[in-house]
Order: structure tokens, then C-alpha cells, then sequence
């Protein structure tokens, strides 16, 4: 036995005793570079094992969290209906307990902050004000506030949602730095919260912002003008010369939802605009507005159309539905060389008033197969019931 460990140090002495200078420079090379080799991949096995045992161990402390906070929300909080029925040393030792939940970690202040958060969102009537109450009791007000000093955007994005969610109406003078974030995320974050809690909400980030927005960017936007409170409703073709197209494109939906008739000739000016998405936008707008005197300008710029701008101008000749055009589609109709276009006049044709409609049908000789099956498909009261398009 005493033979083996001398033997294993002499090896080990002489490992030690070699000098990789002797080597030729390639073997010198390759084995610094498999030592590196195996330190990064021990490295990386560390940090991928380290990083797993420990969203484990945060995923089974946010589940222990929720239950415990779930179970104090149930039986002293929610199963109220308005702070006046709960007991006044009830909601005392409710918010105690609570409050010593939000001291024990960081995972407890995010589960409080985002379980509140969520009954607010999902719950009615006066429980949401018992809810409010707790969170501002808590102070859980200034965590949300501590995320927009984050230095990752997507923390300040957390953040700003959450002011919306729970309708944080102090918060208004903290947000208004981030509305110049370099984020984008965060930026249209900011323009949310803003019009959601500010009472004189400003619509000149739709003059000032820059960058294409994404259609989340565009939906998170749209919901928050729409369900403002506050906010006055500006004319939203002023924002159509906008040489943002994604600014331009927002305008038109939302001044679609106003109803803003006014908005009609700023859109016709549209249709010469050379950016293809903008004109089908404004046809479209066009049609749901039944914008008749745009009616002979859809016409004149249908040659120089793509078939899917020629299918969106006929559809909204359908929408319009004044007569006027109802020659323009019969020729459409009885021209067409592509499928959607045929279905597309037929669809335009079939929407006017029944005595306009019966007089072309009339005048329609020596249809193909095709053609009858598209008119008889619309025919169908049902097809008609959910409009042209």
C-alpha cells in the first residue's frame, strides 16, 4: 500500500516538474485553451445549477407566500363587502398581519402587492375600495414607486402598470420623467398610466413620439384613451399628418370609435398618402364612416391599386351603400380576375338598399357557375345579418 502512494506522489512531482515552455507553441496553445475550456464549462454548470436550485426554492417560497396571504385575505378582508361592515379591530389586526407579511421578504411584498392588485382588477362594487384602502394602509404604494427608479425597463414597466391597475392618482408628477424613457416599452407604459390617472391627460405624445409603435403598443393605448376618465377627446385627425405611420394608424381606430365625421376629409387626403398600409386604413375608415363624398375618389384610385387595397375600396363602396357606385361594382364584378375580387363586388353589391340591389341583379345576363354560387352565397340572410365585411 505504502508502494501505491509513493508511486502516486512521484507522478504528481513530475506532472508539476514539467515545463509547458518546452512544448511547441500549437501544444502550448491547445492546452491553455482546453484549461480555459474546462474552467468556462465548469463555470456554466455552476451558474445553470445554482440558478434552477434556486428558482425552485423561490417558486415553492411564492407558493407558501400565496397561500398564507390568500387564506388572511379570505377570511378577514374579502368576504366583506364594504369597509363599514368590517369591525374596526377586525380590519386593524387584518392590516397587522398583512403588514408583518410584507416585512418578512421581498417574495411576500411582491405576492401582497400583486394578489391585491389582481381583486382590485377583477372584483366590483365597494370591496375594491376596501382593497384600495389596504394597499395604501400597507404602504405598498411606495414598493410600486420604488420600481420606476429600477434600472431595468421592464421592472419600470411593472411599475407603471401597477399605478394604473390600482388608480394611484398621486403618482402623476413621478411618472412624467418617464415619458421621455429611451425605452419604448416604457414610454408607452407611461403614456398609459398618464391617461388612465392624470384629469388634463395630454395627447401630444401622438406629435412627439417617434418610434413605430408595435400593435401591443397600439392596443395598450387604444384601452387606455377609451377607458380614461379624465381625459378630453381631441379631434384625432390632427394626429393624421403625423410621418409616424403607427401614430397615423392609431388616429384612424380611434377616431373610428368617436365617430369623429369630421375626421372624412383628412382621411380622402390619406388616400394619396404613398405608404400602401396607410390608404387601406383610411379606405377601410372610409367605408365604416359611409363617407359618400369619398365615394368618386375610391373609384378614381382603384386602377393603381394592389387586389387587396382594390378589395378594401369595393367592400367599402358596399359600406357606403348610396348607389352611386353600383354600376362601377356590376363591372367589377363581371371583370374580375381574382377570386377575392369577385367575392368582393359581390359582397359590395349585395349590401345596398333591396331596390338598388334587385335593379342590378336584374341586369346581370349569362353568368358562369362561379359567378351565380357567389350571389347565391350572399343571398343568405345569415351572410347578410353580419354586414359586408
Amino acid at each position: 500500500m505504502q508502494n501505491n502512494f509513493d508511486l502516486s506522489g512521484k507522478l504528481c512531482l513530475s506532472i508539476l516538474k514539467i515545463n509547458l515552455f518546452n512544448y511547441p507553441l500549437l501544444i502550448q496553445i491547445a492546452v491553455i485553451v482546453s484549461i480555459l475550456a474546462v474552467i468556462a464549462i465548469f463555470l456554466t454548470l455552476t451558474y445553470i445549477i445554482y440558478n434552477r436550485t434556486k428558482r425552485q426554492s423561490d417558486q415553492r417560497k411564492t407558493y407558501e407566500a400565496e397561500n398564507q396571504i390568500l387564506e388572511e385575505l379570505n377570511d378577514h378582508l374579502l368576504m366583506y363587502d364594504s369597509i363599514e361592515e368590517m369591525p374596526e379591530n377586525e380590519l386593524q389586526e387584518t392590516v397587522k398581519k398583512l403588514n408583518e407579511f410584507k416585512n418578512r421578504s421581498v417574495i411576500f411584498q411582491n405576492v401582497l402587492v400583486r394578489l391585491l392588485i389582481y381583486f382590485k382588477h377583477n372584483l366590483t362594487g365597494n370591496i375594491t375600495r376596501l382593497i384600495t384602502a389596504t394597499y395604501f394602509n400597507l404602504k405598498l404604494n411606495e414598493i410600486t414607486l420604488s420600481k420606476l427608479k429600477s434600472v431595468f425597463w421592464f421592472t419600470k414597466a411593472q411599475g407603471l402598470k401597477e399605478l394604473q391597475d390600482i388608480n394611484d392618482y398621486n403618482s402623476a408628477d413621478t411618472i412624467q420623467p418617464l415619458l421621455v424613457n429611451k425605452n419604448l416599452d416604457v414610454r408607452v407604459e407611461a403614456y398609459a398610466a398618464l391617461l388612465k390617472l392624470q384629469t388634463n391627460s395630454s395627447f401630444n405624445f401622438l406629435k412627439n413620439e417617434e418610434e413605430e409603435l408595435s400593435n401591443w403598443h397600439q392596443i395598450l393605448l387604444f384601452d387606455a384613451i377609451t377607458k380614461s376618465e379624465h381625459a378630453v377627446v381631441p379631434n384625432f385627425a390632427d394626429f393624421l399628418s403625423s410621418e409616424n405611420k403607427t401614430i397615423v394608424i392609431l388616429s384612424i381606430k380611434l377616431l373610428l370609435h368617436y365617430k369623429q365625421f369630421e375626421a372624412i376629409p383628412d382621411l380622402i387626403k390619406l388616400l394619396s398618402n404613398k405608404n400602401e398600409q396607410l390608404r387601406s386604413e383610411a379606405i377601410c375608415a372610409l367605408g365604416v364612416l359611409d363617407a359618400e363624398d369619398a365615394e368618386q375618389k375610391l373609384i378614381s384610385i382603384y386602377p393603381t391599386e394592389r387586389n387587396p387595397n382594390k378589395t378594401q375600396i369595393l367592400l367599402a363602396l358596399g359600406e357606403i351603400a348610396s348607389g352611386s357606385a353600383l354600376h362601377f361594382l356590376k363591372d367589377k364584378f363581371l371583370k374580375a380576375d381574382h377570386y377575392t375580387i369577385l367575392k368582393s363586388a359581390a359582397a359590395a353589391i349585395m349590401s345596398h338598399p333591396t331596390a338598388l340591389k334587385e335593379k342590378i341583379l336584374a341586369s346581370l345576363k349569362d353568368l358562369d357557375e362561379e359567378q351565380k354560387a357567389i350571389i347565391k352565397h350572399f343571398e343568405d340572410p345569415l351572410i347578410r345579418l353580419h354586414g359586408v365585411r
